[in-house]
């Protein structure tokens, strides 16, 4: 695989901002498949309110999602989003 340098824009709300954005791209395209991560970024693009329900999903630290809880977002989940 090649590296290639790019020139582009992004729009942050300060230089740590800007850092927080593409190590979280750099952490997704390097675990996600190229076809998978286009299907992410469409995903998201668009539905964007996708974005707040993951985190709200997202477990406290140290706790992990019991089998109501997974019952419960799928729930939410088809409600927001079908």
């Amino acid at each position: 695989m090649k590296v290639y340098n790019v020139d582009m824009s992004i729009e942050a709300q300060s230089p740590t901002h800007l850092e927080e954005k593409l190590t979280a791209f750099k952490s997704l395209s390097g675990a996600l498949q190229h076809e998978d991560l286009i299907n992410v970024i469409n995903l998201v693009v668009e539905n964007p309110t996708i974005v707040e329900f993951i985190k709200s999903a997202i477990p406290e630290d140290g706790k992990e999602l019991t089998e109501g809880d997974y019952a419960s977002l799928i729930t939410r989940a088809i409600a927001k989003f079908s």
